[in-house]
Formats: C-alpha cells, structure tokens, sequence
C-alpha cells in the first residue's frame, strides 16, 4: 500500500467522523481535489512539533533537592541547610539555580553523613 493510498483512507475516515462521508456511491473527485484531500490529511496526521528547547545540563534534580532539604530538616539541622543554600547564592529551593542541583545534593548528602 503506497503513501497516497493510505492518507486517502485516513482522509476519507476523518471526512466520515466529521460527518461527511465520502461513500463510493458518490461521483469521483477530479485529482485537485483528491491532492488537496491528501494535503490535509498528511498536515492533520503529522502535526508540526516546536523545536524543543534546551534545558540547561544538571545532574540533579528539583525532586533530589527537596528530598536533601527534608532530610536535613528532618536530622535538626535547618540551620546547616540554609547555609548550604546560601553557599549557592540561594533563599529557598525555588531560587536555588538548576546548574547547582547537583553540587547542592552532593553536598547535603556530606552534611548528612557527617551529623
């Protein structure tokens, strides 16, 4: 089954769904029409995607970090974690950059380990 063959299908299906059935009992369509069909169909079948954007790499993530602040919260040790985030620059986890995830998490880890 060729390219043209199957979006003609898919066309005549959408145009049966949409109420607007295409039956063989019709008269045929010239070329232009059954082309503009096929154009449709090709377009609704494959959306057009928006370039992804590129995040920025980090090893870590959002998840990770809140999990590093509840656990030193957790051992008493608020005071030690809002000083790590003010190591980074940071107030909060929400203001904590994405690059530093991963320093932030490896060293909370070492806070913990050593409490």
């Amino acid at each position: 089954m060729s390219i043209e063959n199957t979006l003609e299908r898919i066309a005549v299906a959408l145009e049966t769904l949409a109420g607007k059935s295409t039956a063989p009992s019709q008269p045929k369509e010239d070329v232009k029409q059954t082309q503009a069909r096929v154009e449709k169909a090709a377009k609704l079948a494959k959306p057009e995607t928006k370039p992804e954007v590129e995040k920025p790499k980090d090893d870590g993530s959002e998840e990770k970090v809140g999990n590093a602040i509840a656990a030193m919260l957790s051992a008493n040790l608020k005071d030690a974690a809002i000083a790590l985030l003010g190591e980074f620059g940071a107030k909060s986890k929400s203001t904590l950059k994405p690059e530093n995830y991963a320093a932030f998490v490896t060293k909370a880890n070492e806070i913990l380990l050593g409490a």
